[in-house]
């Protein structure tokens, strides 16, 4: 039985090819390629299961491009995720106790091109929910962040509820 091999990872086999070849230019094509395979897998997965959020970040433009799932963790409707919208607007939901590793994680990923991931809190409406981000960030051949690309699963339920609760409460003083 032949093993099937996906889009992405033969662009990521042959970015990494054009690179060892000194092909810069070829090998940050190649990645980006390698990016939009991902995604296209990203966001057919979510489609079929509701609960993964997706997001496409263009680092150069500071739009943020969520699915439906993503952006209501954010307040953003559709039409505004279609659109796009700045990092910043997801930052600002990020619950204090979090920003802080949350930021230096993201930021570490832009540097290097290293792989994201972080567990935080996000304040929506009257409600704190914990969700976990997964991505990467692809950089051209001078390192500079071009995309990011990753998805957002609710933890919640795994969570102790006490935490929850005592969540909760902080969210009503503030």
């Amino acid at each position: 039985m032949a093993k099937l091999i996906s889009v992405a990872s033969i662009c990521e086999s042959l970015a990494e090819l054009a690179q060892a070849n000194g092909c810069n230019t070829l090998s940050m094509w190649l990645k980006l390629a390698t990016n939009q395979a991902y995604l296209d897998q990203l966001m057919t997965t979510a489609q079929a299961d509701g609960r993964i959020g997706v997001w496409d970040w263009d680092v150069a433009n500071n739009k943020n491009y969520t699915n439906d799932y993503a952006g209501s963790f954010f307040n953003v409707d559709a039409q505004l995720g279609a659109r796009g919208h700045p990092i910043e607007r997801i930052i600002e939901c990020i619950h204090a106790d979090d920003a802080a590793e949350f930021n230096g994680r993201l930021e570490n990923s832009i540097r290097t091109g290293e792989q994201f991931h972080v567990e935080y809190r996000v304040k929506s409406a009257d409600t704190i929910r914990w969700v976990r981000a997964d991505g990467q960030c692809s950089l051209d051949d001078s390192g500079r962040p071009m995309r990011m690309l990753g998805s957002l699963v609710d933890i919640t339920h795994e969570k102790p509820p006490e935490n929850v609760i005592v969540m909760r409460r902080q969210l009503q003083r503030s």
